[in-house]
């Protein structure tokens, strides 16, 4: 599980314990947040069977945009894939997101998509797959990591609107709304609460098939 699903996880955990305080109960719970969690992080890894870059494609991009170089929009993609990679050839160089010198060129990139609603899906997914793979104890500490975030949920209203029919994966988006916010896990642990015990799991019983 990566550090942003474990985080989250112990977000939930810490909601169930405040809110029942009988350690059986509480254990079946916890096998439940762990089957949920898991379930998440598979379906947001195959949303769409997008698969992610090979990783010297993103370094190549990462590379011309760390020099400063005129990127394509594929190469762009490439960087949004590559937020959390460390590059071999540079190992003392920050990764972008820990990176305060370059980070904000990522930012006003991300910002312009958005506001001129250019943000294709790809890019979006792009984002979402640095934003699951940042390697922190406590990624919340980030800035860049929680303005990701914010771009990540800003962005997938624009990408929704260009989409026409909804997608099986935007479902998981819609209902989970919170997985992009400061208060992530808030659905899934109201969820536990009333005795789910396949949150995600259930989520293509409860709602209609596009």
């Amino acid at each position: 599980m990566t550090p942003a699903l474990n985080s989250l996880s112990q977000r939930i955990a810490a909601r169930l314990s405040s809110s029942q305080r009988d350690d059986h109960y509480l254990h079946n719970d916890f096998h439940a947040l762990t089957a949920a969690t898991l379930d998440m992080e598979k379906r947001f890894d195959r949303a769409e069977r997008i698969p992610s870059p090979p990783q010297e494609m993103r370094l190549e991009a990462l590379r011309r945009f760390r020099l400063a170089q005129e990127l394509t929009e594929r190469e762009w993609r490439m960087v949004f894939y590559g937020l959390a990679d460390n590059d071999p050839l540079y190992p003392d160089q920050p990764i972008l997101l820990e990176d305060d010198t370059f980070f904000p060129r990522v930012n006003s990139a991300i910002k312009k998509r958005i506001e001129t609603k250019t943000l294709k899906r790809r890019d979006w997914a792009a984002l979402c797959s640095s934003y699951f793979a940042y390697q922190h104890q406590l990624p919340e500490t980030n800035p860049h990591w929680c303005v990701l975030r914010g771009h990540i949920a800003q962005g997938y209203l624009v990408v929704k609107a260009a989409i026409r029919r909804e997608k099986s994966w935007m479902k998981t988006i819609e209902f989970y709304h919170d997985i992009f916010t400061p208060q992530a896990g808030g659905v899934i642990s109201r969820q536990l609460l009333a005795g789910e015990n396949n949150s995600l799991s259930s989520l293509e019983k409860n709602r209609a098939n596009p």
